[in-house]
């Protein structure tokens, strides 16, 4: 009895443990591994609070949340949607400009 109540306790742990790893922050810079080529954002960084991408006109920065796996970037009604593979690997499925496959780099 007192074995099963232990490993059902180290069970709880461990799965919380993994998905509170799940949950990291990206954080860092991303650099484009693949997708659209055509005028394209192939790096930004990614801090405790905005996305900073370097432009012609200089860096834009804006806030970003994370809701169930995705992280939003931009303004209300036109933000870019990055899935979150790992905090390692972000991927945007569309967006004009940001479409691809993102890695750390820093």
């Amino acid at each position: 009895m007192l074995k099963k109540a232990l490993l059902s306790v180290a069970t709880v742990c461990v799965l919380c443990s993994c998905e509170s790893l799940y949950r990291e922050k990206p954080k860092g810079i991303y650099q484009r591994i693949s997708g659209d080529e055509s005028f394209s954002v192939n790096k930004f960084e990614v801090t405790e609070s905005k996305v900073i991408i370097a432009s012609l006109l200089g860096e834009i920065a804006t806030e970003y949340k994370i809701e169930e796996g995705y992280l939003y970037t931009g303004v209300e009604g036109g933000q870019v949607r990055f899935k979150i593979v790992s905090p390692d690997t972000l991927v945007n499925e569309g967006t004009f400009g940001f479409k691809g496959t993102f890695v750390r780099v820093r």
